[in-house]
């Protein structure tokens, strides 16, 4: 028997069986991209916790529970996207959604849609 059917025979014995007895195919998994595809600037400073409970909790829209951050309008734009989402899961109140909703939209324009429900 010639050496490259040794190998092959080898290689055929290797193969993980299922329990039917069939040969399972392995999935071959690529490897995880890289999470950012530039290196951090100043502005993407990542918050330490010391920086984050420092952040005031005017900023906040629900500030007793310093949820939904509204420092800047990108903020201010995501509180009312995950506040809908909240609202729909059932894990915020109509009232708490209301709060955000005109908080952030006071962040956003100056308060000229703030009143707009």
């Amino acid at each position: 028997m010639g050496l490259l059917r040794r190998i092959m025979l080898e290689e055929e014995r290797l193969r993980p069986v299922n329990s039917v007895g069939w040969t399972v195919q392995q999935r071959i998994v690529p490897p995880p991209k890289p999470r950012r595809s530039k290196p951090l600037s100043e502005d993407d400073v990542l918050l330490t916790a010391r920086a984050r409970n420092a952040i005031p909790t005017s900023k906040f829209a629900l500030p007793g529970e310093r949820k939904y951050p509204i420092e800047d309008p990108s903020h201010a734009r995501n509180a009312i996207a995950r506040a809908a989402q909240q609202l729909n899961a059932g894990n915020l109140s109509q009232a708490q959604h209301d709060e955000i909703v005109l908080k952030a939209r006071r962040k956003l324009v100056g308060g000229a849609l703030a009143t707009r429900t």
